[in-house]
């Protein structure tokens, strides 16, 4: 039994470990990485937003990550694909969402996104074609606006 546990102390000794050490703790050796910061239109650093990783081969949201005090973020440990990266509003909605970002194998990408000029609540109804719209109209007094779409095809949910 000696022999037996001396001949496989002799082998795992002699096997190459370097591979396993720079993979770290769970991640395979051609994992990637993004990481980047989020700013403000002015280039004010965006603290404690929450961003999103997705796929864009699958649409599937691949990792989550919150802001530091300098506007930065990272997603470690991620395999080859294409990737966008969005900024997300307290309720949910994606606010902002950077160019796809092709991540070869073992690669580390950076990104800067922009995001509206504060992540939250009014700034994201200002900042979208449907609170344009509105303040439009109620500048010009207007009661109602009707918006028309140019699809010859019926919703699918009919």
């Amino acid at each position: 039994m000696r022999r037996v546990f001396a001949c496989l102390l002799a082998f795992a000794l002699s096997a190459p470990v370097a591979p396993l050490l720079a993979a770290g703790a769970g991640q395979s050796p051609s994992a990637g990485a993004i990481s980047g910061q989020a700013l403000t239109p002015s280039g004010t650093v965006m603290v404690n937003v929450t961003v999103r990783l997705r796929e864009v081969a699958t649409g599937q949201v691949s990792a989550t990550a919150t802001t530091t005090s300098t506007g930065a973020f990272t997603f470690p440990g991620l395999a080859p694909g294409s990737y966008v990266v969005e900024i997300v509003d307290a309720a949910g909605h994606v606010v902002a969402t950077s160019t796809p970002i092709v991540l070869a194998a073992g690669a580390t990408a950076a990104v800067t996104i922009t995001g509206p000029a504060a992540a939250g609540g009014a700034a994201s109804f200002f900042g979208s074609t449907l609170g344009l719209v509105t303040v439009a109209a109620a500048g010009a007094a207007v009661a109602g606006v009707t918006v028309a779409a140019n699809r010859t095809t019926a919703s699918p949910s009919r």
